[in-house]
């Protein structure tokens, strides 16, 4: 069984992931598609209030494809 998993979107403080399972050829019959959909998760920090905040800047940076290697992640998504 392979997953894939993939940030669809990301907002100011919520998340999107978007997956895919795929089985494995067995039994003769070709690989295939088994389960796919998206959740979505929301930043809210345990030391602040009960609301959502904004994603810290390091996780943005490093979940963006366009993020360098050893970057400091200082950049807007």
């Amino acid at each position: 069984m392979t997953t894939v998993l993939a940030v669809e979107r990301i907002g100011t403080s919520s998340m999107t992931f978007r997956f895919e399972v795929w089985g494995e050829e067995t039994d003769g019959r070709p690989r295939g598609l088994s389960a796919s959909g998206g959740y979505t998760v929301v930043h809210v920090p345990r030391r602040e209030g009960r609301g959502s905040a904004p994603w810290p800047a390091e996780w943005i940076g490093a979940l963006t494809s366009d993020a360098e290697p050893g970057g400091d992640g200082d950049r807007e998504a």
